[in-house]
């Protein structure tokens, strides 16, 4: 059961400054359980995780929710600027209308993403994870839907990749 504390919430609340939508991100982790055949099925078990979690909790009456996501941007982001007024009016609209019980899940775009714990020997199947979106979009739980797969090793060579950049950025700067 999850704890209902202060930094418990969505995951991520992203704002796209061209388009000024909300997106809500739900990010679940995991490693290949034993009734999981493959690390494609692992995959798609942890994005259908995160969309059963948001699909709940976007159509719930929780407006702390909203709230949190408030907070975490009026904490986090610059004062003064567009985006940050922008998003938080979004994420107002939408407390409001958890208040009003007007909310539904097909209001929001959502970011569903999963992060698989599972040596590369065995590589996720790019074709299952899109059959996957395709399904998730033709459900229309949601108004716009994108889904991020990452299998571990994958994440720690684009993670070691960047850090080596910043290096080399230092590098120039020095």
């Amino acid at each position: 059961m999850e704890e209902r504390s202060f930094k418990k919430g969505f995951d991520i609340a992203l704002f796209d400054s061209k388009t000024e939508e909300l997106w809500i991100t739900e990010v679940k982790s995991g490693n290949k359980q034993k009734s999981q055949a493959t690390a494609s099925s692992a995959i798609v078990g942890l994005i259908n995780t995160a969309k059963d979690d948001l699909n709940r909790r976007l159509n719930d009456h929780n407006v702390t929710l909203w709230y949190n996501a408030i907070n975490a941007a009026t904490l986090s982001m610059n004062s003064g600027t567009h985006q940050k007024d922008a998003l938080i009016k979004l994420l107002q609209d939408s407390a409001d209308n958890v208040a009003d019980e007007s909310n539904s899940s097909d209001m929001f775009n959502v970011v569903l993403s999963g992060m698989l714990f599972h040596p590369m020997h065995e590589r996720m199947e790019a074709l299952k994870v899109g059959q996957k979106h395709k399904k998730i979009v033709e459900e229309k739980l949601f108004q716009k839907v994108y889904v991020i797969a990452i299998q571990k090793e994958t994440f720690e060579k684009v993670y070691n990749f960047l850090e080596s950049e910043a290096d080399i950025e230092e590098q120039i700067k020095q």
